[in-house]
């Protein structure tokens, strides 16, 4: 998780240094095994092969909420 923690603070630092959005309007997550996409069961092997890392590769993520409102005049 701790991993997971680091990915999802860079992802944030990344779109707050590139996209400008304030440290207030944007929240990032890792969600890493303790929200899993895939379903119980669904990666079979045992061993870490290439095959259980991709079918594990889901399950690594980061989640981002931004909260934004728009402001006249933009898309003009």
């Amino acid at each position: 998780m701790r991993l997971s923690q680091q990915r999802a603070a860079a992802v944030r630092a990344y779109r707050m240094r590139t996209a400008g959005i304030p440290a207030d309007k944007i929240q990032a997550r890792g969600a890493d095994g303790s929200d899993p996409v895939t379903k119980p069961g669904e990666c079979k092997c045992t061993r870490a092969t290439a095959k259980l890392i991709a079918c594990l590769q889901p399950d690594r993520r980061v989640e981002v909420d931004v909260e934004a409102t728009q402001t006249q005049g933009v898309g003009k």
